[in-house]
């Protein structure tokens, strides 16, 4: 294939320019997504029957580079809604017409599995308007949700893994609500261990979880943030990070979700302990930890159940500190956390619930949001009620 350089006129690139400005975003990240809009132009090569995405992506070349992709900091979180809000005018939600306009952002990885192809093909013959956006490397599907966003869609459907779910959800909130609103988000599962999807209930078969976002109404949830990052699921610190961090790809592509199991149960000799103090409005905790969750969800790492009362529609964060624990009972201790949860050990685990948490370390520890590390000495974190309509099950756990 040859390389390919693709342009846009310089009068809709300047209306272009001025519309994302106005969303809060950065003038370098604005600039970066008028350079992203421009691969819009190979979505009906992406689509074809016999697409190869990554040889498409390593032939193309766009003329105003370098690209560089979005990292958090670029973007500003302020548009979410806060407590007192009227959270309604801020999401265009489920029009409940059988001619919806779904954005569908999907793990490049995954972009080419046949029964997601077909999946969007049936749902197309029922008369609803998909576009496919595959992501290629690190910020894409911020990008490409912002994008949805000016775009009028009606639902923008993260399929991937809670990576992908978490950059989705963070590209809706971090854009202006048109006058109609936001699109709500769909959650196709396609990642190594969908922690999110399997404690929501969505379907964990494609064509199924992508009837669910068709058919079924969003749902006001909340958002946990901490700084400019945000997490749909469960934020985790200690022995749980450094088992997501340290279990290799190619093991969890193997395994899925029992990859992090494994990892986990040669891990007990290098655990230790980090000294941090825990601030919340009605709470106060310090001392040395080695298991640290933060729920606006669930359950982490291959089905760890880590906050197992939390909900994602209370407008709180279910806080779960386990402090430092015997070396001679380390290991047994670990085994049963991996077994069965933080419940396991509930007489030994610190319980809150609440809106804000401040975190001082001694040191530098990791937080895991949604899968994804990030390290610091101190944190602020706070939940966002009623952040983003999603689409979930009428039976659905976390509510």
């Amino acid at each position: 294939m040859a390389r390919t350089n693709i342009e846009i006129g310089p009068h809709h690139a300047w209306r272009l320019f001025r519309s994302l400005r106005r969303t809060g975003i950065t003038v370098r990240g604005a600039i970066d997504c008028i350079i992203a809009q421009t691969c819009l132009d190979l979505e009906a090569e992406l689509l074809s029957p016999d697409a190869d995405f990554e040889h498409i992506a390593r032939h193309t070349s766009l003329r105003h580079s370098p690209v560089r992709f979005l990292e958090a900091s670029d973007l500003r979180i302020d548009h979410a809604p806060r407590a007192g809000d009227d959270a309604e005018r801020y999401h265009r939600g489920f029009t409940g017409r059988s001619d919806m306009h779904l954005r569908l952002v999907v793990h490049g990885k995954a972009a080419a599995r046949p029964e997601l192809r077909e999946a969007v093909a049936t749902a197309r013959d029922k008369g609803h308007k998909i576009t496919v956006q595959p992501t290629w490397e690190e910020g894409d599907a911020i990008r490409f949700a912002q994008r949805a966003v000016l775009d009028g869609v009606d639902v923008v459907v993260a399929g991937g893994g809670d990576g992908t779910i978490n950059e989705v959800a963070f590209g809706l909130i971090s854009a202006s609500a048109g006058p109609s609103g936001r699109p709500s988000l769909g959650i196709v599962p396609l990642g190594t261990a969908n922690d999110f999807a399997r404690s929501a209930g969505i379907p964990l078969e494609t064509p199924a979880a992508l009837d669910l976002v068709i058919s079924r109404p969003a749902t006001l949830v909340d958002l946990g943030r901490i700084g400019d990052r945000i997490f749909l699921n469960v934020a985790t610190g200690g022995f749980g990070t450094q088992v997501t961090v340290e279990t290799p790809q190619a093991m969890k592509k193997a395994l899925g979700g029992a990859a992090y199991l494994v990892t986990g149960m040669t891990q007990f000799s290098s655990i230790g302990a980090a000294h941090a103090r825990f601030t919340g409005p009605d709470f106060e905790w310090d001392g040395n930890f080695v298991v640290l969750a933060i729920g606006n969800g669930r359950q982490a790492g291959g089905g760890n159940v880590l906050c197992p009362e939390a909900t994602i529609d209370d407008g709180l964060l279910d806080v779960r500190i386990l402090p430092e624990v015997a070396k001679d009972v380390l290991g047994e201790t670990m085994g049963n956390i991996l077994r069965e949860g933080l419940d396991a050990v509930e007489r030994m685990v610190v319980n809150s619930r609440t809106t804000t948490l401040d975190i001082e370390a001694d040191d530098d520890i990791f937080i895991n949001l949604d899968g994804e590390p990030i390290s610091g000495k101190r944190f602020h974190v706070e939940i966002l009620p009623k952040a983003v309509q999603l689409h979930l099950p009428e039976t659905c756990p976390l509510l």
